[in-house]
């Protein structure tokens, strides 16, 4: 999941999963006369619409690493700030 502090009360959330799936959709429609088309365009496609679908059991019912509420980072799952730091 990613988030993002919106205002002083609000996070914006937009789900690993849905990344996916907008990284997918690009790769479905990328190519002209500057850019190649994904080749083999099939694997790519579905290699790209696909590579966060691990995260959704973990997205249905997000956790943090410890009673701190810290937020865990996708990359390593260490602990990231709390939104006050991250401003």
């Amino acid at each position: 999941m990613m988030a993002y502090p919106f205002d002083d009360a609000r996070i914006l959330l937009a789900l690993q999963i849905d990344h996916s799936r907008v990284a997918g959709y690009f790769a479905a429609h990328w190519g002209n006369k500057d850019f190649e088309t994904p080749q083999p365009y099939s694997s790519v496609v579905l290699a790209a619409g696909e590579h966060d679908i691990g995260w959704w059991e973990w997205e249905m019912k997000p956790s943090t690493l410890n009673d701190q509420g810290l937020l865990m980072d996708y990359h390593d799952g260490s602990r990231i700030g709390s939104w006050s730091e991250r401003k």
